[in-house]
């Protein structure tokens, strides 16, 4: 396959009139050679987004917490509104859940997700029949919708810190470090040679392990294997480590564990000067939940200060109260110029603001999630976005403000086409199955709705 592209931006910025050829999925030549009579002409064309954290049942959740029940609403008290819903949802139900979210995903840019997922037991807690039901569906939900995954089924085995009892609500959650390898190790057989599918691990937290269990499940993993966590969220798991432990959860883990570029550290946010530069030294990545973490009452991650001790930043939608990576670059810029009372934060001097967060996140997104995608370079993969060069956010950019315009701009989604391992899987902004999905989804919601 080959697309002619009239403004592609590449590695080193944007370029015109480029040639882009593609095979196996793979982008194999980049040149200006003439357009040829084969060739499928589009405007602009851009590297498709990772999403590096998703918990894709949550979709059916988003827009429901909002009623304020008392002063003390927080994290801890969604929790516990989250896990009344696990009780409604089995295998039928996550998959159309999953659906409708992957293709939402698809339209707004997102080509790649990393499905942190938890889900594992049934309704009582006992683990299904065949214990790989839960990951499988939502792997072949991405494989059939056309999004590039990179599954991350969570070890869970605590409540709290030193190894206290699972509560009623996490039954679902529930593994041995045996059981989950057993899982893990099944995953990583049966995909292995899926171009579209990596598996990787995600302990949940270090409140959900033990450091014997974490010793266990890293030991027995392949060296090239990406490890996912949720770290120092909120306050109140920092202190709680801070008792267990003496020290703070990032500390905590450093001291412990090689920490490396394998790694992914979802959150992060309360994080001390020293742990930043523990964290940007060990070239892993730090997986920020922009729109997340502010419908949570989360925090701000101290992202102008970690940036500039060269640290590794990527996006996630992770709740799902937006699916949209123009949203969650938007609230990553905005919440530094709140902090700092300056504008053009995350970016250096003669930037553009946009383009240095897309480019970024995408490239540390694809590393995060074990790929070679995030960026339209020879060997990459060919993971693309086009875009409609009439939508008003674009019209009147030039290249210097073209990223800009996508990032900054309103709120019409300017995303038409997607491509995913070299195919099409949205065209004029739609896919395929989305009518038939959106019905069972909403057929779906009005059923959990009445429970």
């Amino acid at each position: 396959m080959n697309l002619f592209v009239e403004k592609a931006l590449l590695s080193d910025g944007w370029a015109d009139n480029v040639r882009i050829t593609i095979e196996e999925g793979i982008i194999t030549g980049l040149n200006h050679s003439p357009k040829q009579a084969l060739d499928t002409e589009v405007a602009i064309v851009i590297p498709g987004m990772t999403n590096v954290h998703s918990h894709a049942f949550q979709r059916a959740f988003a827009g429901l917490t909002e009623l304020k029940t008392s002063n003390e609403d927080n994290f801890w008290s969604w929790r516990e509104a989250m896990y009344s819903l696990l009780s409604h949802l089995g295998p039928d139900e996550i998959e159309i859940i999953t659906q409708q979210l992957y293709v939402e995903m698809l339209k707004a840019g997102y080509t790649h997700v990393g499905e942190f997922h938890y889900i594992h037991n049934d309704k009582d807690g006992k683990p299904y029949r065949d214990h790989t039901v839960m990951s499988s569906s939502i792997i072949n939900v991405a494989i059939d919708i056309g999004i590039r995954i990179t599954h991350l089924p969570v070890f869970y085995a605590h409540s709290g810190f030193g190894g206290k009892s699972p509560t009623e609500g996490q039954k679902r959650f529930l593994h041995t470090p045996q059981s989950f390898l057993s899982l893990y190790a099944e995953l990583d057989s049966y995909y292995a040679n899926h171009p579209s599918v990596k598996i990787g691990i995600a302990p949940h937290s270090l409140r959900a392990s033990t450091p014997d269990e974490l010793k266990e499940l890293f030991e027995n993993v392949a060296s090239t294997t990406r490890i996912h966590i949720h770290i120092a969220e909120q306050l109140a798991e920092v202190e709680d480590c801070c008792a267990w432990s003496g020290q703070r959860p990032v500390d905590w883990l450093y001291d412990h564990f090689d920490i490396d570029s394998r790694w992914c550290l979802v959150h992060a946010t309360h994080v001390t000067e020293s742990e930043l530069k523990r964290i940007a030294d060990s070239k892993t990545s730090v997986g920020l939940c922009p729109t997340t973490e502010a419908n949570l009452g989360d925090g701000i991650f101290p992202t102008t200060e970690y940036l500039a001790r060269g640290g590794k930043i990527c996006i996630g939608s992770d709740s799902h109260v937006s699916i949209s990576p123009i949203e969650e670059l938007r609230f990553l810029e905005y919440e530094q110029r709140l902090l700092h009372r300056k504008r053009g934060i995350l970016s250096s001097s003669g930037k553009s603001v946009g383009q240095s967060l897309w480019m970024e996140t995408a490239t540390n997104g694809s590393n995060a999630l074990g790929t070679a995608g995030g960026s339209i370079s020879i060997g990459r993969c060919a993971d693309l976005i086009a875009l409609n060069p009439n939508c008003p956010s674009l019209i009147t950019k030039d290249d210097k403000t073209r990223m800009d315009g996508v990032v900054f701009d309103g709120n019409i989604n300017p995303v038409t086409d997607v491509m995913v391992n070299g195919q099409w899987v949205i065209k004029d902004c739609h896919h395929p199955a989305e009518n038939e999905i959106f019905n069972a989804f909403r057929a779906l919601c009005r059923k959990l709705n009445a429970t």
